[in-house]
């Protein structure tokens, strides 16, 4: 059991631009902080290019999220590149943040959009909670990976608020087969305060 890059990375060219795009999984039974995925990219061996990523919101719970690393502009004769990630163990992930009433498709413009519903199940106030959101081929690779705030970016217990995920960068998405969701934030004390009594 530890911290994994799943073997569901992928690149892509957008533009001018490289993207790695992947899947970490935390299988620590415990959440992590500051996690960060680096991508090297060889040439027959030569290291011509690193960049580094830092996961959304950097705490993440059980589970997997994906990555995108982003090289502006992309290397020239390139053949082959090589994943590291580090984190630091602890950080506290905020539970009881559910997703629900969500659905995906591929809009009129070839782009990709993924809405829904989160709602605080839990006992604690969550901020900045995101949607980050993982999209897949047939075969399981990965294709994209962006994320979104919630319109109301915190949650109080028992709050309900819809987000929208829009994928853009690549030519196309007619290849999606299925999605993956995750969501996460940051929780903090519910501090109610009763009214004054009049006088």
């Amino acid at each position: 059991a530890g911290v994994d890059t799943l073997n569901t990375h992928a690149t892509y060219l957008d533009g001018s631009a490289l993207r790695v795009v992947g899947e970490v999984v935390n299988r620590t039974g415990s959440s992590i902080d500051s996690l960060r995925v680096t991508a090297d990219v060889f040439n027959q061996g030569q290291l011509v290019d690193t960049e580094l990523t830092r996961i959304w919101n950097s705490v993440v719970a059980e589970g997997k999220v994906c990555f995108k690393v982003n090289f502006w502009p992309a290397p020239t004769n390139w053949n082959s590149y090589n994943l590291t990630r580090s984190y630091q163990a602890g950080g506290a992930a905020t539970l009881g943040l559910n997703v629900f009433n969500n659905n995906g498709a591929a809009t009129q413009s070839g782009d990709y959009e993924i809405v829904g519903q989160v709602r605080n199940d839990g006992t604690q106030r969550a901020e900045s909670v995101e949607v980050i959101s993982t999209l897949y081929d047939a075969n399981g690779t990965v294709v994209d990976c962006e994320e979104s705030y919630i319109y109301t970016t915190d949650l109080n217990p028992g709050e309900t608020s819809s987000f929208k995920v829009t994928f853009s960068q690549r030519a196309s998405y007619e290849n999606v087969a299925g999605y993956h969701l995750h969501i996460q934030g940051r929780p903090t004390a519910v501090s109610l305060t009763a009214p004054t009594p009049p006088d």
